[in-house]
């Protein structure tokens, strides 16, 4: 543990050891936390580190969702297309079909891939 001067009337203890979960395995480690010229704040540093590759769950948790992710993204293509029609004169018939298609395909990909999750980890019974 490490101690940075917030201000000049105290001490705040910051521990480089600090590590914050992001997305996956990515985490945020406090590298640093110091005063800014003023004395009316402080800047914090942080890194960013993935602990190396992708393990054998880690990669079957993606491939399991792949299919959502690729309706997601699909949706997100028909979204782009939707808000950038003006330049063809306004979104077109077409266009909104492709977005609601694209909608309903993400709800069935939630559905299937919360239904094949449940399969595989049924929910815990509760005591009576």
């Amino acid at each position: 543990m490490f101690w940075a001067d917030l201000d000049l009337a105290r001490r705040v203890p910051c521990a480089p050891c600090l590590a914050f979960p992001l997305v996956g395995a990515v985490v945020a480690v406090l590298v640093a936390a110091v005063p800014t010229p003023d004395l009316k704040g402080i800047v914090v540093r942080i890194r960013l580190v993935h602990p190396g590759e992708p393990t054998a769950a880690e990669l079957a948790a993606i491939e399991a969702e792949r299919p959502l992710i690729d309706a997601e993204l699909a949706w997100l293509d028909a979204e782009i297309t939707l808000l950038s029609a003006d330049d063809r004169g306004g979104p077109s018939a077409l266009d909104w079909h492709r977005v609601r298609r694209a909608e309903s395909r993400v709800i069935g990909e939630t559905l299937a891939y919360v239904g094949r999750r449940r399969a595989t980890r049924p929910l815990p019974r509760r005591a009576a």
